[in-house]
């Protein structure tokens, strides 16, 4: 399955690439695209999943070490104001 299987899900209305990743802990996770048939691999795939990884990291990080989950603000000013005013302590 290294470019995927094309499938149709009942409540899409267009069909879809699934692929299935196995990591080198054989953990096994699917992937879902929604790209043209033929455009990505399953390694591709799983470097997509290293990025995204990195990315949750960083997420995670930042609301650790800015308490920024407890923002009881929504928009994006409030929050960039906050952002600044720790950086500046």
């Amino acid at each position: 399955m290294k470019h995927g299987v094309s499938v149709k899900l009942k409540e899409v209305p267009f069909r879809v690439q699934l692929f299935k990743v196995v990591a080198t802990n054989s953990d096994i996770e699917r992937v879902i695209t929604n790209h043209p048939e033929g455009s990505f691999t399953t390694s591709d795939i799983q470097d997509e999943n290293v990025v995204r990884w990195q990315i949750e990291q960083l997420h995670r990080e930042l609301k650790q070490l800015t308490g920024s989950e407890k923002y009881e603000c929504r928009k994006a000013r409030s929050q960039h104001n906050h952002l600044a005013c720790y950086d500046l302590a």
